[in-house]
C-alpha cells in the first residue's frame, strides 16, 4: 500500500467519521430540537384557543345572566299573561283601535345537554302572539319606539301595514316572540329594565 493510498483511506475514514459525527448531531440534537420546537408551537396554539373559548364563554356568562334578568317569568303560563297584560296596556296607551291580541301555547326550548352525551335539556319556553290594530304612523312608531326600549327577550318577527282609506290610518299585524327561561330571575312579574 502506498502513501498515496494511505492517505485517500484516511482521508475516507474521516469523511465518513465527520458524516457519522453529523448524522449523531443531528439524531441527538436537531431531530429532538425541531420536535421540541413543534410541540411548543403546537401547545401555543392550543393555549390560545384555549383563551379564546374562555373568553367566549365568560362573555356567554354575562348574556346569560342578563337574559335571565330580562326574561319573563320561568312558568310560562303565567309568563304568557302577564305578557299579554303588558302588550294591551301598551296597546291602549298608544291607543291603537280595534286591537287584539292573541298567544298561542308556550314552546318548549331544547338544547343539547353539555354534559350528557346525546341528551337535551329544556331551557324555557317560546310564546308567540299576534297583535292587530288601527292606528297612524306617529302612534305607530311610538309604540315601536316603547316596545324596542322595554328590555323583555322579545322581538318582532313580521310586521304588515296596509293602508285604510285618504286619513293616514294604518292596519296593522303584527307577529311577536317572546322567551321565558327556566333559570329566569324574576318569578312572579315581569322585568322592569329598559333599554
Amino acid at each position: 500500500m502506498t502513501s498515496t493510498t494511505k492517505w485517500l483511506l484516511v482521508a475516507c475514514a474521516a469523511v465518513f467519521g465527520i458524516y457519522g459525527l453529523d448524522r449523531l448531531y443531528q439524531g441527538w440534537v436537531e431531530e429532538p430540537k425541531k420536535d421540541l420546537e413543534s410541540q411548543r408551537d403546537r401547545l401555543s396554539t392550543e393555549i390560545e384557543e384555549s383563551k379564546r373559548v374562555q373568553f367566549a364563554s365568560q362573555k356567554a356568562g354575562k348574556r346569560l345572566e342578563e337574559y335571565a334578568h330580562r326574561a319573563l317569568p320561568s312558568d310560562p303560563t303565567l309568563a304568557r299573561s302577564l305578557y299579554q297584560e303588558w302588550l294591551l296596556e301598551l296597546v291602549e296607551k298608544h291607543e291603537l283601535k280595534s286591537a287584539s291580541v292573541d298567544a298561542s301555547q308556550p314552546t318548549p326550548i331544547e338544547v343539547k345537554s353539555r354534559t350528557k352525551r346525546g341528551k337535551r335539556e329544556r331551557v324555557g319556553h317560546r310564546i308567540d302572539y299576534s297583535l292587530r290594530g288601527q292606528t297612524t304612523l306617529a302612534k305607530l312608531s311610538a309604540f315601536l319606539d316603547t316596545f324596542r326600549r322595554a328590555s323583555h327577550l322579545q322581538k318582532i318577527r313580521s310586521v304588515s301595514l296596509n293602508p285604510i282609506g285618504n286619513d293616514g290610518r294604518l292596519d296593522v299585524s303584527l307577529s311577536i316572540q317572546v322567551l321565558c327561561l327556566d333559570k329566569a330571575v324574576n318569578e312572579n312579574e315581569l322585568s322592569e329594565w329598559e333599554l
